[in-house]
């Protein structure tokens, strides 16, 4: 936290500070009582001159709000108490749950991929959040903030104690309050999960994605399972290939579209893909439609269904480099060679043409394919002239 600064709070003179990251959660203010400073304080000078002061916590305000975090094609946003998740290799729905006295806990209630080998869409979603802010838990806001913050401001004299605390709602928004003066709102509702969901999550949370599947089939041959388990115990055993006689039981009780991705995980086929993406689209996860699209073309998808799946990957407008070189590829070979074109021309236009040469010339190569001499000459020449 660098942006500390003298100011007043209540008429008193105090340090206040924004913005410090504690994992899934962000300070959005804390105010430090200079308790032993007498006299004017000159606001324009700095903390410099309070370094060996003592202080006393006044107010902190701790958000959980990821937002921060993201990298591109990623998205996070609250409804109704529900962290609602978009990454392009998993969508999730995360609900709040207590954490001993002070703690607060993110719990994946609902998680969805298209992506195979990954070990499901709560593993996945869990490492989402543990590889982009160190977890789903925030212990104890005032002695984390005590450890992270305060120790890096420096600030190793300061009193915690007798503050009015508790978690309420800062719009959407969870928000920690410790306050000397102001009791916090109204107490955020917590979840509460059935032991066989708990017990699955626990071993995902730490990594046993095989010992997680053996309880599953475990708690299902003894008797059933929860229904926040089942969604959990779908996800886990879909690619397992011990489980199809536990799958067939299972599937019909959860909701199209964990059904849809599960059985395209776990078949592969043009089918199974299309119904997942028809799924995904209800739904509007373009970013799990996107990867079901891509499924559908590995998996061998008919010539004329290939150029109404590719116009669709465009229009989704999740397609990297790497996915449109995939794209155009995928359209020359089952004869669209003017979709083909038109992919090859976005994927110059993003790069350098010293960058694209390759695609210069396969350019070059279309047109000429498609008997249009004129322009096949000019990138041919292009490429000529930067090769």
């Amino acid at each position: 936290m660098t942006d500390w600064r003298v100011s007043f709070f209540r008429g008193e003179a105090s340090l206040q500070a924004r913005h410090l990251d504690l994992g899934p959660a962000r300070v959005e203010q804390a105010v430090l009582r200079l308790i032993d400073v007498a006299g004017p304080v000159e606001l324009d000078g700095g903390i410099e001159p309070f370094a060996n002061h003592r202080t006393a916590l006044e107010r902190l305000e701790i958000i959980i709000d990821p937002s921060a975090h993201l990298l591109e094609g990623e998205s996070v946003r609250w409804r109704n108490g529900t962290l609602l998740v978009t990454t392009p290799m998993v969508c999730g729905e995360l609900v709040l749950d207590r954490l001993a006295d002070r703690g607060l806990r993110l719990v994946p209630l609902r998680a969805w991929t298209a992506t195979t080998g990954e070990g499901g869409a709560f593993a996945l979603l869990l490492r989402w959040f543990g590889e982009r802010l160190g977890g789903t838990q925030v212990m104890d806001p005032v002695e984390l903030f005590a450890k992270r913050g305060l120790v890096q401001a420096g600030r190793r004299r300061t009193r915690l104690e007798g503050g009015r605390v508790g978690w309420t709602h800062e719009g959407e928004h969870p928000v920690y309050i410790f306050d000397r003066s102001e009791t916090p709102g109204e107490p955020l509702p917590m979840g509460s999960f059935a032991a066989d969901f708990e017990a699955l999550i626990a071993r995902i949370t730490d990594g046993d994605l095989d010992g997680a599947a053996r309880e599953a089939r475990s708690k299902l041959m003894d008797g059933d399972l929860s229904k926040e388990a089942v969604a959990v115990a779908v996800d886990l055993l879909a690619e397992r290939d011990d489980a199809l006689d536990l799958l067939e039981d299972l599937l019909p009780r959860v909701d199209r579209l964990t059904r849809s991705l599960a059985l395209a995980r776990r078949s592969a086929s043009v089918a199974a893909w299309m119904d997942a993406a028809e799924a995904c689209q209800g739904q509007n996860f373009q970013a799990l439609e996107h990867s079901a699209l891509l499924g559908m073309l590995d998996a061998g998808l008919r010539p004329e269904r290939v150029a109404s799946t590719i116009e669709r990957l465009l229009e989704l407008g999740r397609c990297n480099d790497e996915i449109l070189g995939r794209l155009a590829n995928a359209a020359e070979a089952n004869g669209h060679s003017r979709l083909a074109i038109s992919i090859l021309r976005r994927l110059v236009g993003r790069k350098s043409v010293d960058a694209s040469i390759a695609e210069v010339v396969r350019l070059g190569e279309l047109h000429l394919g498609e008997g249009n001499r004129p322009r096949a000459r000019h990138y041919f020449a292009l490429a000529l002239t930067v090769s």
